[in-house]
């Protein structure tokens, strides 16, 4: 399905064009009749074999511009009218820089009115047309001379029209749904009916919708083109019933999504450029009439490169709305002032810090994003902000999940992907990762200097020294990562430089452990040692702790315990008594150490004898 709009300035037949179209017509209001003038956009549609076109019919009279804007936004195509009779008018000019700063890719010029002239008026008045679309960059803009009251003018329209919308590409059917409401009202026995075009996306009967980011719903019922419906795709004309809200809370330019994530936002920033007839600049700190889809507030524009714009000039621009509105990235707005189109745009990042705005690497990440080069924009925003998820690139994106992980395919070799489940990924930049590994092998060797004896550092206390403004969470699965290169090594909650990376151990533990492995005492003892050159050596089994107070050197006891095993080759019980004789100590000795083979499982105590465990 699509959506057309009509655009072109007042009484050149867009009305009656329409209705000779459709047999709908779109002027519904009783002034509109009166005035024979369209004020508020009308709708209307018609079939072909394949599909069903809906059409929006838009204002042409200079003080219903505003009207004319909400529109246009999402069209598919464009009919620019002009009368035959009349030609290129102001607002014809004003309507059709609005359909380029709109960036709607393609319009049909239809030229109304030809009975009313001759031939040679005709075609003066074709190539004054022609110019001015050339002028706007539709250079393959397709122009068609019609009677509006000729059925065979009408049916030829008609045909131009579809094989026009034929040659545009699919919309992507992705997972965020969206329509600006063009009219909100009661229905008794209903409740509150909101119109639209469904921009993006897909809705269906009893789905959750969120108005505004603000108040949830559901839809309860669903018409287009007055035939009701179960599930709506984008392009379509939509009458929607929804219920558990008032229609006091939703006015033209509220958005209905899919989603209640960032919806509404105070700021973005924004390319800009004026319109080809404004003759005048844009100063710094300026407030405009701000457009984005059928939204409307105030902005005061924030310049950072220049204090002023001018013609043909484009600028970077953060904007702050006097009100939240509604946007996606690469959206387009359109500026206006005292009743004039002056400038428009295309959306390019949510707002940002103004200190961010003195980075190279910021400007160039905006530049990216302004050709539509998204892999490279999203390179050079890891480069800026280190680390990414999913959600985030959503939100500086505007992509649906199946695109943006074809495009993170595309680059994988140009960035570390953290994996965590199936919708969890991290995307880091490879140059902030590597310093992450230098700084937490610093820490890791720093934390060894200054306790030489411990085994490591504790990896919560590492993750506040590498990732303190993280949440715990991400810093484990980056913490993880890291752990697969050769130089870290983690247990249990441990975290260690890998022993080929350690330094040799402090000259004084090495006179120590020298000392130990060549003395003939027996018994070692722990006032000699402080608390931490104990547990050193007790963990790397320099020296055995028989029981709380009472440690051996290490080599006895290894050969006390094969004196034991001997033992047992030839025996199958043993005592204290013979022990002590067979390794020639005090009885205090022989207990403790009894204790720690049976601690070690290699005997077991029955009465007052030991067996030996096979």
């Amino acid at each position: 399905m699509y959506v057309i709009g009509t655009a072109g300035h007042v009484d050149h037949g867009k009305s009656t064009l329409i209705k000779n179209l459709t047999n709908i017509d779109p002027d519904r209001l009783i002034e509109e009749k009166k005035r024979k003038m369209t004020i508020e956009l009308g709708f209307a549609w018609f079939n072909d074999s394949n599909n069903t076109i809906g059409i929006i019919d838009v204002p042409g009279h200079e003080e219903l511009v505003d009207n004319m804007i909400k529109g246009v936004f999402g069209i598919d195509m464009a009919l620019l009218v002009i009368s035959a009779s009349e030609s290129v008018k102001e607002q014809t000019i004003e309507h059709l820089e609005i359909l380029r700063i709109s960036n709607i890719k393609k319009i049909l010029v239809v030229l109304t009115k030809k009975d009313l002239v001759s031939k040679e008026i005709l075609d003066k008045h074709i190539k004054e047309s022609q110019s001015l679309i050339k002028r706007n960059g539709f250079d393959d803009a397709s122009i068609i001379c019609v009677n509006s009251h000729d059925l065979d003018d009408i049916e030829k329209l008609r045909k131009l029209i579809n094989k026009e919308l034929a040659t545009l590409s699919p919309e992507d059917q992705n997972d965020y749904s969206r329509m600006y409401v063009d009219r909100v009202f009661h229905k008794k026995g209903h409740g509150t009916i909101v119109t639209g075009t469904l921009i993006n996306g897909y809705f269906k009967l009893n789905q959750d919708i969120y108005i505004d980011g603000l108040y949830k719903s559901k839809i309860r019922s669903m018409e287009s083109y007055e035939n009701s419906i179960d599930i709506a795709k984008s392009k379509v004309r939509l009458a929607i019933n929804l219920s558990n809200v008032n229609h006091s809370d939703i006015s033209r330019g509220s958005i209905l999504t899919n989603t209640d994530k960032n919806v509404l936002e105070k700021s973005v920033i924004a390319k800009i450029k004026l319109v080809d007839s404004y003759t005048k600049s844009l100063k710094h700190n300026s407030v405009v009439e701000v457009y984005i889809g059928s939204s409307q507030t105030k902005g005061r524009l924030i310049f950072y490169k220049s204090k002023v714009l001018k013609n043909p000039d484009e600028i970077y621009v953060l904007i702050k709305f006097h009100d939240k509105i509604h946007y996606r990235i690469l959206d387009r707005l359109i500026l206006r002032s005292s009743g004039t189109t002056i400038a428009g745009g295309k959306i390019l990042s949510p707002g940002q810090s103004v200190n961010l705005f003195k980075s190279e690497t910021y400007f160039q990440y905006l530049e990216y994003m302004s050709e539509n080069r998204i892999e490279d924009s999203i390179i050079q925003l890891l480069m800026i902000k280190n680390i990414l998820d999913l959600n985030t690139l959503k939100n500086y994106l505007s992509l649906n999940n199946v695109c943006l992980k074809k495009i993170i395919n595309s680059i994988k070799d140009k960035l570390i992907i953290i994996k965590h489940g199936n919708s969890d990924y991290k995307l880091l930049d490879k140059n902030w990762h590597k310093q992450k590994l230098k700084s937490l092998m610093q820490i890791l060797k720093d934390h060894k200097l200054k306790y030489p004896l411990r085994s490591g550092m504790n990896k919560n206390e590492v993750s506040q020294k590498l990732y303190p403004q993280l949440d715990i969470r991400t810093s484990d699965l980056l913490i993880e990562n890291l752990l697969q290169t050769k130089y870290i090594e983690k247990h249990n909650d441990i975290l260690m430089i890998s022993e080929e990376e350690q330094n040799i151990l402090p000259n004084e533990i090495k006179l120590v452990i020298d000392h130990i492995q060549n003395s003939k005492d027996i018994i070692i003892e722990q006032n000699l040692y402080d608390r931490e050159t104990l547990a050193f050596l007790i963990k790397n089994l320099y020296i055995i702790n028989l029981s709380r107070t009472v440690y051996v050197n290490r080599q006895w006891f290894e050969k006390s315990k094969e004196i034991i095993l001997k033992h047992f080759n030839h025996n199958d019980k043993l005592d204290i008594q013979t022990t002590k004789k067979l390794l020639n100590t005090s009885r205090k000795l022989t207990v403790a150490f009894l204790e720690k083979l049976d601690s070690d499982n290699i005997t077991r105590r029955v009465d007052n004898q030991r067996i030996l465990i096979k």
